[in-house]
């Protein structure tokens, strides 16, 4: 019976996904650029997550304010679009290496905010590196 309960209790852990968080980037901006090193897609969030682009290679790809909404290339008049990597690789904004996902929508004002989603313990692991210093013990950044 013990047998049964702790396979029942792996399984259950295997299936949890981790929380996902929803981390501001940028704000009030004119164009943004946006790579991943493997490629990524482009969904509508408005239009219930319909593929609208796909970028095969880690060429950047510019987003910019338009009249009613958010473009790039010929597309135009997005409100909402999530741009999802093929793999684990980094997605790059402005240049700038972020783990996850990306959001771009449209603010109050007409210009673009980008935000970050992200699993809680891949944002974890970015921000405890980035904010220990050099002199701190190794046992406190295994912690």
């Amino acid at each position: 019976m013990k047998y049964l309960f702790l396979y029942i209790s792996l399984l259950s852990v295997h299936f949890c996904e981790a929380p996902l968080l929803e981390i501001g980037i940028l704000t009030g901006q004119k164009k943004v650029r946006i790579a991943a090193q493997y490629g990524f897609q482009i969904f509508d969030l408005k239009d219930n997550k319909k593929k609208i682009f796909t970028r095969w290679n880690k060429n950047e790809l510019s987003f910019f304010e338009t009249k009613h909404g958010i473009g790039f290339l010929n597309k135009k008049d997005f409100q909402r679009l999530y741009v999802k990597p093929f793999k684990a690789g980094p997605v790059l904004i402005n240049g700038k290496a972020y783990r996850g996902s990306v959001i771009v929508f449209e603010d109050k004002f007409g210009k673009l905010t980008i935000v970050n989603k992200i699993d809680i313990e891949s944002y974890l692991y970015s921000v405890i590196k980035a904010e220990m210093l050099i002199t701190s013990p190794i046992e406190a950044l295994k912690a």
